[in-house]
């Protein structure tokens, strides 16, 4: 799914929302995730703006610390 906004100088842009599936999930689910993401991604004409607003919490785990500035430990288990 994509959101279509106006955007500078007529311009549009679209934003893409992504909840990527966690760690605990089988790899057929997350591979049809990204699989699907790529397909939402490839649809968007290179004329246009894209933007993805991402829950990376959902993915990096442990590893918050390499996106010091973007996230926050906060929920972070083991």
């Amino acid at each position: 799914m994509t959101v279509l906004f106006p955007f500078i100088q007529k311009s549009l842009l679209n934003l893409i929302p992504v909840y990527p599936p966690t760690l605990t999930i089988e790899n057929e689910d997350k591979s049809a995730f990204y699989d699907q993401l790529v397909s939402t991604i490839l649809t968007v004409p290179e004329s246009e703006k894209l933007f993805g607003m991402v829950d990376f919490n959902a993915t990096v785990g442990r590893g918050h610390h390499l996106w010091k500035g973007f996230i926050a430990p906060n929920g972070i288990r083991k």
